[in-house]
């Protein structure tokens, strides 16, 4: 018997973490990848906003491509707007900025009206009929277009994933997406570590439709790999299980869920075994980092395994969150496990 291990992310603060490898990263702790994509996971008004801002429209369009190739489709699950059409952004030198100002302010084009000036960014942006004007008073006060500044369209593009988006990129994962899967748990991630478990449940709730879709029933066939049935899965069952003992209800960090899968092949029923339980890791830095996330030791063996979550692997495996969304799909699992999930554990932040 194999023992295999699920794990998930639950809560980080302050240091943003690799999901997938428990580590520290680099990248920016709001983006999080799908189809080369780098979307930002961002929650407003109890919505939950995904979106990419491609710098170009060959970038616009290598999105929309990649996008596509993943079987999603623009109108349905992700939109692309335009904004800032017929107009142009001049970027100047800081060393140069203040005379381009003050030579617009002298030139006769009125502030507001042919130009506007973006102090911060150091731009000035003004509509097409009005750039070759804008363009000329800056090279008659000795400003060369190349050296102290460029003119480039305004045009920004947005391509952002709609909920339907959201819940088809749910499917794939549910359907053994590796990518896809990785994209939810790092949007959980995100939204557990910027804006808390509020997002979160928001998100749960966008993606439960899909995670329910198909609820399974039992007697449930067990197949090995030749396509021959072996067994049936004729019941599942669950516990919480806290020191020792059967508990009524979640309560601890220490509390386990088991379920408990009944086989039967050739006349006899034999028992398999799941055991969740939350594993707690501390990383150490600048700040150490307390933090849970889910782990199931199994007795199930692959066929098995593979009939209930639809995934399986000879000799050692790993598994993921998703699995456990896989065992919700069968209702006698469904509130089982979303309340034991609700007892997660609150990680914490310490000084050094």
């Amino acid at each position: 018997m194999a023992e295999d291990c699920v794990y998930k992310n639950i809560a980080v603060k302050r240091e943003p973490l690799d999901t997938n490898r428990q580590r520290p990263i680099t990248a920016r702790p709001s983006v999080v990848k799908f189809a080369g994509v780098e979307f930002s996971v961002y929650y407003k008004g109890n919505i939950i906003e995904v979106v990419y801002r491609p710098g170009s429209e060959a970038s616009k369009n290598a999105a929309v491509n990649a996008l596509r190739a993943r079987g999603l489709r623009e109108g349905e699950h992700f939109t692309v707007t335009t904004r800032g059409s017929g107009r142009y952004a001049i970027r100047i030198a800081k060393v140069a900025y203040a005379k381009a100002v003050k030579a617009l302010a002298q030139s006769g084009l009125k502030e507001g009206e042919h130009y506007t000036p973006r102090n911060k960014r150091r731009e000035i942006v003004v509509k097409e009929e009005r750039r070759d004007a804008v363009v000329n008073a800056l090279k008659a006060a000795g400003l060369v277009e190349g050296k102290y500044f460029t003119v480039k369209s305004a045009k920004q593009y947005v391509i952002r994933l709609t909920s339907e988006g959201l819940r088809e990129i749910q499917r794939i994962a549910l359907s053994g997406g590796v990518e896809a899967e990785r994209f939810i748990r790092g949007q959980e991630g995100v939204l557990s570590r910027r804006h808390g478990q509020a997002a979160v449940k928001k998100l749960i709730e966008v993606l439960t439709p899909v995670r329910e879709e198909g609820a399974l029933e039992l007697p449930l066939p067990v197949y090995d790999d030749k396509g021959n049935l072996i067994a049936r899965v004729v019941d599942l069952r669950y516990e919480l299980v806290e020191n020792g003992k059967v508990v009524d209800r979640r309560a601890g960090e220490d509390c386990r869920l088991r379920i408990v899968a009944e086989c039967e092949a050739g006349g006899e029923k034999r028992r398999r075994k799941m055991k969740c339980c939350w594993k707690k890791r501390e990383k150490k830095g600048e700040e150490t980092v307390l933090y849970y996330f889910e782990t199931a030791r199994l007795t199930v063996k692959a066929a098995a395994l593979k009939a209930l979550t639809g995934r399986a692997k000879k000799g050692y495996a790993h598994l993921f969150s998703s699995d456990l969304d896989a065992l919700r799909r069968f209702k006698a699992l469904r509130d089982a496990v979303d309340k034991w999930r609700e007892g997660r554990p609150a990680g914490n932040v310490q000084g050094k």
